[in-house]
C-alpha cells in the first residue's frame, strides 16, 4: 500500500520523500520486509524488547546463517521511487541488538526492470540500546531509473543474534 502524506510518500513500512517532506511517525516496518525473502534470518514483529525510540512496534530478525538480509531488491516490487544519477538519498533506521554487532543498509539503483546496477552499502556498529542509523548515497550510474533498499544483519554472525528494526525512513537530500 501506498500513501501520500504532506508530500511525502509511505511505501508499506519505508517513508519516501525528500529532506522538505519527511514525516517521522511510526510506521510498520514489517508490512514492508514480509513481502520479500529474509536470507540466513527470520522476521517477525516483536513487542517483547518494547517500543523503539520511534513509537512503533519493532521488526525482530533472528541471524540464522552468514550474510543475513531482506530481500526487498532486485525485481520490480521493490522500485520504491524514480531515482536518476547525481541525486543523493539517505536512508536511516532505528536498530538494535541482543550483542553489539554490525548491520547495514543498502541503497540500490535500478533499472525500471527492477534490476540493480548499483549497491552501496553503509551502516555501523549497533548495541543493545537503541541507536539511528545512517547512510546516504549520491547515485552515480546513469541508468538508475528507481530506487530499493534493503536492511542487511552481521555478515560473519553469530548464528542467533536478534536484530531489532523500526521507522526506516528513505528520502531525497537532493
Amino acid at each position: 500500500m501506498t500513501v501520500s502524506i504532506g508530500g511525502a510518500t509511505i511505501s508499506g513500512g519505508v517513508l519516501i520523500g525528500d529532506i522538505n517532506n519527511v514525516v517521522p511517525s511510526p510506521l510498520d516496518i514489517y508490512a514492508w520486509a514480509s513481502g520479500a525473502t529474509p536470507v540466513s534470518s527470520t522476521i517477525s514483529r516483536d513487542i517483547t524488547t518494547g517500543l523503539s525510540p520511534a513509537g512503533g512496534i519493532p521488526m525482530k530478525m533472528t541471524v540464522t546463517n552468514t550474510d543475513p538480509y531482506i530481500g526487498t531488491y532486485n525485481s520490480v516490487p521493490w522500485n520504491l521511487a524514480p531515482a536518476a544519477i547525481g541525486q543523493t538519498w539517505r536512508a536511516q533506521v532505528y536498530a538494535k541488538a541482543s550483542i553489539s554487532t554490525s548491520m547495514a543498509i543498502f541503497i540500490f539503483g535500478s533499472l525500471s526492470n527492477g534490476t540493480y546496477i548499483e549497491a552501496p552499502a553503509g551502516g555501523g556498529s549497533i548495541t543493545t540500546s537503541w541507536s539511528l542509523v545512517t547512510f546516504t548515497h549520491t547515485f552515480t550510474n546513469p541508468s538508475t531509473a528507481f530506487i530499493q533498499t534493503r536492511l542487511d544483519g552481521p555478515d560473519a554472525g553469530p548464528i542467533g543474534t536478534d536484530i531489532w528494526f523500526d521507522q526506516y525512513w528513505l528520502y531525497r537530500v537532493s
